[in-house]
């Protein structure tokens, strides 16, 4: 027989009746059990025999700690234990089952740290309205051992700390017993619920309902039998382990797989580390974003508003604290829980708020100081309220600022989400960065679980997966629910990292697969999974439909400056190896795998550098495999006898894996062919030639990926691949065109054709596909695109040719760059976002047919604005991350020069810092000017050389920055030789020709040198100061534009953007640039004698006519009490009498002045001062100045003429706007050609016209 029990305590048989022939089984063998007596456990149970359909009656004693669910034991006694105890773990079981019971969709579930919850409580239920439902867990075995009195204060403390309850739950892990039978005395267990049900009640407030439920054992049994919950059952109550003595055994046993892909002691922390911080709600981060908030919390009580701009800012400060009270409510929920995402965007939305009222703050500050500095009356005037209040503003503006960044940082927008995907190019860490991440879990007591792809085969995912971890044959499901209770336990979200996607047999197994095994572990939302796979690979792995949905992260190795600084530490530095002086590694030294093999070899030569001039995939494997057989370890350290075996060795195993169409070979089959290229050598003792190659970190050994496949009976074999892929495939390459005379004959129907089908590169040959591309041109003087069949054309498409071509720049030699590859190149120029990182990194390469002086013999060919619609544009988006190509080019140049740089790579680094000149990106063209001074500090040549480049070059921006750069070095190191050589430059350059050149800020850095070297008296002989100093000998500008010339202008470039900026009716350019640097300026030329304004004019002729004499000082007092005064009659209240009384006066006193004014003086007084007593006339006293608008349609006729047009620039717009009226960070290519007009015209005006 056999038994199902649902919910039911163990039992004991006592009396058996049957009619039954067959024997009668202990009940856990009964088909099914009926109880007898309601709803309580009742001591009598009949059971139905499956073979005779025949009830048999049993009389059962109830034991109260054991319950069965669909054949399942749940004995509380044997409840897995924490560190803590059995009663801390039924807490904590309790804890998750109430979690998996939702009241409402929108109900938080709030867990209570500590030993014993907080006031009777262990975890609750919030639901929207504010009420809760809690659960206390009392660890009882047997009813009779329930401490009443212990749950009655547990309730008492419940109902007074949680005012909000409305439904409490008391879980205990026992049943409760029912008064039966005769013999019985004393209240059972049902009996003592009730009575003190009764007693609970009376604590609940009046007014008040508290619904009090009981969970016993049979109640927890049943939430326990479901299918969801196998995998809480195999945890707390299974044989399946998730300790973290278990997990770390694990995790060690995946990491020892990784061999050569893994070294911890050569750790260097990476940006993408930051990833793993926020999604693992790391409590350094959230330290970081609290402080932040803290900041705006503490900055946002700005004072004094209201009193200095006005009531209307009230309304602006109310809002900015209302958001604040918004920050601080959702502040809370950034914790480290892990089953809550952070409320990232809903305060990204309040800061942004913040910043938009603190901007219009602002705004009205400015526009106040602006009144209050036109104001007439010093009452008028409160400025160090003002700038106080401007201070705070621009406090927290800036405070705004950065919490708004840190929100929309790359890592906190996706820490929503559950899965991940690094991509990388083969050796950039990808392997190593999960390995440490798996290690670092686990020293963080968290669930951690690494997969290899290497260890993967066809068969079901799943099944790999708990097999690889011990658990053999465990439904998936219930596997996540177990690695999900075991990570609740821990209270941090748990980890999957599956590695490499793309190796073993991931290409045809995850695409099919991977999306429906997301979708499984993102049903627990304590579960995060990452995978990473080769960049390559990504297409053909991961569907595009998961590409869209899961966040993606690209791994380029040590790329930021701060990151390869740190592997020169930690790779080069502890092993005495000077780091190469460039600004850019060659890209195989950015790769953590290669630079430590590397290090490693050149430590054991003794050597400590890298050897000048490695470039190409030849040169540098060449140098990388001889400096590892050179030191083998085997006998011969230092020789080169092991260098030809051993490079022959890896050739033929690479082409065996060319041969058999696979990325390895058999084990037995390596070994082989390693004995035999070493076969005039005998091995070391004890081992094989093989085994040294690998322990050298040559090979890794894998499983087979169709052991699976083949007879069971039959065991399988491992397989070989090299660690270092871009290794393997140099080889496979190399080996295979070794036999080619014809490429394109050999890729239609040759030795070749297997990496294609005609129309697409195979995905699994995507690295052979790289390899080639960069040794057909060494080789053949092809490009692989041109030697496919169809020619390029028919292959532009493919991704994988694309990015094959692309990445074979990175690693072809020099002589291998061709005009063919140039073509290439080019079409790819606006289909590939690498276009302008290549083009930088080649721009320091000494002896590169591609450096800078190719860039700037191209780039001064072309007309400012033809380059600037090609360059320019590309360069104000460069990106200024630290692990962008610009910004290292800067840095290096900035910080890390020594005596041992080349001047040769200065000068190439020089030339392109130049170039980024020609940029409207403001913050690029700021530190690249600083760079450039760095450059001129360490080698003074620079400054004349770059000034014999650039001397043609039709871009003032270029040249004022040059000279400013030369500014800068002096005033840095005002060394005697520098100061004499760059004065001489300058003197030369700006000065010393028919015209000065038209711009203020190249005029005055060029004197500032000239004058410098005089200050410190180290001004040559041939420099003549006169000609330095204003005024200079330049172009005179007539502004008589049309408004119908700048019309015909507007028309032929196609739109009206300049105009409107610099001519238009409110125009920024006018109102903030140009109207406050011309309105100064009379419409007086210096040549003529210098004019006196109104009152100058009064204040002279009351010097010449009337001071030296008494009686005419009193008249003309006398004069002045009584003239004509609207506004003093108008506050006086006079009367039109007396108004006439005082003209009368006033006519009287004018006349005894002209009786005893000479003619001569009675004549001045007519001219210069009688016009003083009309008022009528105040607004004609103003000196004529410059025409304003004749200014400003000569600056937008001017921009217009230097060659913006609609078509050059259609999508001409500025970018990354700040939160006040300062310049934005880009601006558009317009607005440069505006500035350097502005930039013409006040230099022009300032030595044309006197000042008012």
């Amino acid at each position: 027989m056999h038994i199902l029990l649902q919910a039911l305590p163990t039992v004991t048989l006592q009396e058996t009746v049957s009619l039954c022939p067959h024997p009668a089984a202990v009940p856990n063998d009964f088909c099914s059990v009926n109880a007898l007596a309601g709803n309580t456990v009742s001591p009598m149970v009949k059971s139905l025999c499956a073979a005779c359909n025949v009830y048999t009656r049993h009389r059962l004693s109830a034991i109260t700690t054991t319950c069965f669910c669909n054949g399942h034991t749940m004995d509380y006694r044997r409840i897995r234990g924490m560190d803590s105890g059995q009663r801390l773990a039924f807490e904590e079981l309790v804890c998750q089952l109430a979690r998996r019971e939702p009241p409402a969709a929108d109900a938080e579930f709030r867990r209570i740290e500590g030993a014993g919850g907080d006031g009777g409580i262990e975890a609750y239920w919030l639901l929207s309205d504010g009420s809760e439902i809690g659960y206390q867990a009392k660890y009882y075995l047997k009813a009779g051992d329930i401490d009443w009195a212990n749950i009655d204060d547990s309730v008492k403390r419940a109902l007074q700390s949680h005012p909000s309850l409305t439904k409490y739950v008391v879980v205990l892990a026992c049943d409760l017993t029912d008064k039966t039978g005769k013999k019985s005395s004393g209240k059972r267990g049902w009996e003592h619920w009730e009575a003190h049900k009764e007693k609970w009640t009376s604590y609940v407030p009046s007014g008040q309902t508290v619904e009090l439920v009981p969970w016993t054992a049979s109640d927890l049994t049943h939430r326990l039998s479901l299918s969801n919950a196998e995998g809480l059952r195999r945890y707390w109550f299974g044989d399946t382990e998730f300790s973290p003595t278990w997990l770390s055994e694990k995790v060690d046993w995946a990491v020892k797989s990784l061999d050569e892909r893994f070294h911890p002691e050569d750790h260097v922390e990476v940006g993408i580390e930051k990833l793993f911080r926020v999604i693992l709600h790391d409590e350094g981060i959230i330290s970081e974003l609290k402080a932040k908030i803290e900041k705006v919390r503490a900055l946002a009580k700005v004072s004094n508003t209201e009193n200095e701009l006005g009531s209307s800012s009230t309304v602006l400060m109310e809002n900015v604290a209302s958001q604040v009270r918004k920050l601080d409510a959702l502040e809370v929920k950034i914790t480290s829980d892990a089953w809550l995402t952070w409320p990232l965007a809903e305060c990204l939305a309040c800061i942004e708020q913040v910043s938009d009222n603190v901007h219009a703050l602002q705004r009205m500050a400015w526009t106040t100081k602006e009144e209050r500095g036109n104001a007439k009356s010093p009452r008028d005037r409160s400025p160090d309220r003002l700038e106080t209040l401007e201070n705070e503003l621009s406090k927290l503006s800036d405070a705004s600022y950065v919490l708004r960044s840190s929100l929309q940082d790359r890592y906190f927008s996706v820490e929503h989400s559950r899965s991940f995907f690094l991509n990388g190019k083969a050796g950039t860490g990808k392997s190593h960065l999960l390995g440490n991440i798996a290690q670092q879990a686990i020293s963080d007591c968290r669930v951690v679980v690494l997969i290899l792809g290497q260890h993967l085969t066809n068969e079901s995912i799943w099944s790999q997966v708990t097999d690889r971890l011990g658990l053999g044959d465990i439904d998936p499901d219930a596997f996540l629910q177990a690695l999900s209770a075991a990570a609740e336990v821990t209270g941090k979200l748990g980890l999957i990292l599956i590695d490499a996607l793309n190796e073993g047999s991931g290409i045809t197994l995850w695409r099919k697969e991977l999306a429906a095994f997301i979708a499984r572990i993102e049903k627990h939302k304590n579960l995060l999974t990452v995978f990473s796979c080769r960049s390559e690979y990504t297409p053909y792995v991961i569907p595009s439909s998961l590409d869209e949905k899961v966040p993606s992260f690209l791994i380029r190795g040590f790329v930021s400056p701060e990151e390869q600084a740190r592997a020169a530490r930690i790779y080069l530095g502890k092993r005495g190896i000077s780091q190469p002086n460039v600004p850019w590694l060659a890209a195989e030294f950015v790769n953590p795998l290669f630079l430590r093999s590397a290090c490693i070899a050149l430590n054991k030569e003794n050597q400590k550098w890298f050897p000048r001039g490695l470039t190409g995939t030849k040169q540098v494997f060449s140098f990388y495999l001889r400096s590892i057989a050179r030191h083998l370890g085997a006998g011969r350290d230092g020789s080169d006898d092991l260098v030809k075996p051993t490079n022959q060795a890896l050739l033929s195993i690479a082409m065996e894996m060319a041969a058999q169409r696979q990325d390895y070979v058999c084990y037995s089959h390596a070994i082989r062919i390693v004995a035999d290229k070493f076969h005039a050598f005998p091995p070391p003792s004890g081992t094989t030639w093989f085994e040294v190659l690998q322990r050298s970190g040559l090979f890794r050994i894998d499983p087979d990926p169709k052991s699976r496949d083949i007879d069971p009976f039959d065991s399988s074999e491992d397989i070989v691949r090299f660690s270092f892929q871009r290794l393997q495939d140099y080889l496979m390459a190399s080996g295979l065109l070794d036999e080619v005379k014809d490429p394109a004959e050999a890729l239609i129907n040759g030795s070749l054709q297997f990496i294609h089908n005609g129309k697409r590169l195979h995905p699994k040959w995507a690295g052979l596909a790289e390899a080639l591309s960069v040794q057909l041109p060494e080789r053949f003087q092809e490009e692989l695109l041109d030697v496919m069949p169809g020619g390029a054309n028919q292959w532009v498409n493919d991704n994988f040719s694309d990015n094959a071509f692309i990445e074979s720049l990175r690693w072809r030699a020099n002589k291998s760059f061709s005009n063919r590859t140039l073509e290439l190149f080019e079409h790819f120029l606006s289909e590939n976002e690498d276009h302008l990182d290549i083009m930088l990194q080649m721009s320091a390469s000494v002896g590169h047919p591609w450096n800078a002086k190719f860039l700037h013999n191209r780039l001064a060919a072309q007309s400012m604005p033809k380059r600037d619609a090609s360059w320019t544009t590309q360069l104000n988006f460069l990106s200024m991350d630290e692990e962008s190509t610009g910004r290292r080019l800067i840095e290096w140049s900035a910080f890390e020069q020594s005596d041992q740089t080349d001047p040769e790579v200065q000068y190439l680094c020089a030339i392109t810092l130049t170039w980024f000149f020609t940029c409207s990106h403001r913050e690029l063209r700021d530190k690249a000017t600083k760079a450039l001074t760095s450059l001129m500090i360490w080698n003074p040549s620079l400054y004349g050389m770059l000034c014999r480049d650039f001397s043609n070059v039709d871009d003032l921006y270029v040249l004022e920055r040059l000279h400013t750069a030369a500014f800068g070095a002096c005033c840095i190191d005002p060394e005697q030789h520098r100061l004499s050589t760059f004065s001489e430059i300058a003197y030369n350059e700006v000065f010393d020709r028919e015209d000065v050149p038209l711009s203020i800020l190249l005029r005055d850095s060029a004197l500032g040198i000239i004058e410098h070297a005089l200050l410190n008296d180290h001004l040559p002989e041939q420099v003549d100061i006169v000609k330095a100093v204003p005024p200079y000998h330049s172009k005179n500008i007539r502004l008589s534009v049309s408004e119908e010339a700048l019309e015909k202008a507007v028309k032929r470039a196609g739109d009206s953007q300049i105009q409107d900026s610099c001519a238009g009716w409110g125009g920024d350019f006018a109102s903030y640039e140009i109207q406050p640097r011309i309105s100064s300026f009379l419409n007086v030329p210096l040549s003529l004698p210098e004019p006196l304004s109104a009152t100058q004019v009064y204040e002279r002729f009351e010097d010449e006519v009337i001071n030296h004499c008494d009686l005419r000082t009193d008249v003309l007092k006398l004069m002045n009490d009584f003239r004509p005064n609207a506004f003093r009659d108008l506050r006086l209240k006079l009367s039109e009498q007396d108004i006439a009384e005082r003209s009368t006066y006033f006519a009287r006193a004018e006349k005894i002045l002209m009786d005893i004014l000479s003619p001569a003086e009675r004549a001045r007084y007519k001219k210069e001062y009688k016009k003083r007593f009309k008022p009528s006339t105040a607004g004609d006293e103003r000196l004529p100045h410059v025409d304003m608008q004749a200014a400003q349609r000569w600056i937008a006729k001017r921009a217009y003429g230097l060659g913006w047009t609609k078509g050059l620039f259609p999508d001409d717009r500025s970018g990354r706007y700040d939160y006040s009226r300062n310049r934005p960070l880009i601006e558009r290519i317009g607005k440069k050609y505006q500035w350097l007009c502005s930039g013409q015209l006040i230099p022009d005006t300032t030595l044309s016209f006197f000042s008012a």
